[in-house]
């Protein structure tokens, strides 16, 4: 692996597994971002601007254009922050935010994006190219 770390992800659901993956990433470096593999639209620029939220708060959220995100960033976890969250509906961003707040972290959003979920997300990301 030439010098990447790996691991394998544990949790019962995404949310735990998503913190658990930051909490240990922001305990090496301060900080940690996750970005969901299905998200072209998230570039360089869109994870500065990740990085520089998370200067002054403690866990940053890219929405997508579905309800969902694209990205997630923290700098302080809670265990809780992302329990109870109905992953793959257009929910999934207010009950993140809703239970990161209830924790006692604070948030901050950055601009909307979108992902490749449906098959008229392929064919955006094709014309894209």
């Amino acid at each position: 692996t030439r010098g990447i770390e790996q691991n394998v992800q544990r949790g019962e659901d995404l949310g735990e597994r998503m913190v658990r993956a930051l909490a240990r990433g922001s305990e090496r470096q301060g900080a940690a971002i996750i970005v969901g593999s299905d998200c072209p639209s998230v570039d360089a620029v869109y994870l500065e601007q990740a990085r520089v939220a998370l200067e002054n708060s403690d866990v940053v959220l890219g929405p997508s254009d579905d309800g969902g995100y694209v990205l997630i960033g923290a700098r302080r976890t809670v265990q809780d922050m992302l329990h109870g969250v109905d992953w793959g509906t257009d929910q999934a961003l207010e009950q993140s935010l809703a239970q990161i707040r209830s924790c006692g972290l604070s948030v901050q959003q950055l601009e909307v994006r979108w992902d490749v979920d449906e098959p008229e997300d392929w064919a955006r990301f094709q014309r894209r190219r």
